[in-house]
């Protein structure tokens, strides 16, 4: 048998979802959708700078593998 609080934990997320929709598209209607990309990009960097230092060895491996990739990629014809 279900939880009492479930219905209320769905409604609530229900409701949470439709407001970030409705302000989303209140502000895709009033043209801020480059803010919002560049917040957004902003953010992921900023989370990339922070989880940096403790997963810099997986970073310099990603670099290498890219580098190398973009070495011996040369087309001759």
């Amino acid at each position: 048998m279900a939880e009492p609080l479930v219905p209320f934990a769905a409604l609530t997320t229900v409701l949470l979802v439709l407001g970030i929709t409705a302000v989303l598209g209140l502000l895709m209607f009033f043209e801020f959708g480059l803010l919002i990309f560049i917040g957004a990009l902003f953010f992921a960097f900023f989370g990339i700078v922070l989880v940096a230092p403790y997963f810099w060895p997986v970073l310099v491996i990603i670099f290498v593998v890219i580098g190398l990739m973009s070495v011996g990629s040369s087309n001759k014809r």
